[in-house]
């Protein structure tokens, strides 16, 4: 019964910038299994950068606060990506779930937003104050402390001093917990291309370097299959048209 609500494979398509441009998508998604990597800009082909710009001009609500390094895939089982595939056509590929988790791969926290949230401290409300917060952390305790007094932090261990434990508390919350907030409007329908939720979203900070035996599914368009496992024989068997 949990298999028709959640997937044991996570999907990512490649058709975000432009949906409707099947053999540009369908390059790109060529261009990933040749490299052997997904990735986000500038889209080296390795394990990438782990990290995050941070525009304080910005906001949380917006999503460009903080602008993680990350890859992204979608949790929906497969006989249940019609929505998704009328947002990013049908281009892309799935791996299975615990390997992603393995390469430390998170779901997002979702925030549900209304347009009445002036009369809630939640939604919105509770957007604008993690991002005072944050910005009031940066602008009054950070300028406190000196680098000098900051040195390697092993991961797990316990922050050697204040400088160390403000540096560390700055990073880890914009890292760990701000970069996987996802705002949604509660108010849009199920099949809404930008109801979010519906995408289950996970993300992995840096890119995924994987070979043919990672890849659980490729998902092309109608009529690429042939073209497909042509180019790439060692997915024969993997590939399905939707």
């Amino acid at each position: 019964m949990n298999g028709a609500y959640t997937s044991q494979e996570l999907f990512h398509f490649v058709g975000h910038h432009d949906p409707a441009d099947d053999q540009t998508n369908y390059e790109t998604l060529l261009k990933l299994l040749a490299d052997g990597c997904v990735s986000h800009p500038p889209h080296e082909n390795s394990w990438g950068q782990v990290g995050y710009k941070i525009n304080w001009e910005m906001s949380l609500e917006n999503e460009d606060l903080i602008v993680p390094t990350v890859t992204c895939y979608a949790d929906i089982p497969f006989g249940s990506l019609g929505v998704h595939v009328k947002k990013y056509r049908g281009f892309g590929l799935s791996f299975a779930r615990d390997l992603l988790i393995q390469y430390g791969a998170r779901p997002v926290m979702y925030v549900p937003t209304r347009h009445d949230n002036w009369r809630s401290i939640h939604g919105t409300t509770l957007l604008r104050d993690l991002e005072a917060v944050y910005k009031g952390f940066n602008d009054h305790v950070v300028p406190k402390i000196s680098t000098r007094d900051i040195s390697t932090r092993y991961l797990g261990s316990k922050p050697g001093n204040e400088a160390e434990a403000i540096d560390a508390m700055l990073s880890v919350f914009a890292k760990e917990f701000l970069a996987l907030l996802k705002p949604f409007s509660s108010h849009l329908g199920q099949d809404h291309p930008e109801n979010f939720y519906r995408e289950r979203e996970w993300r992995k900070h840096g890119n995924l370097k994987f070979e043919a035996p990672d890849v659980a599914k490729i998902v092309v368009a109608h009529g690429y299959l042939p073209r497909l496992e042509k180019e790439f024989p060692d997915y024969v068997g993997k590939v399905v048209e939707i």
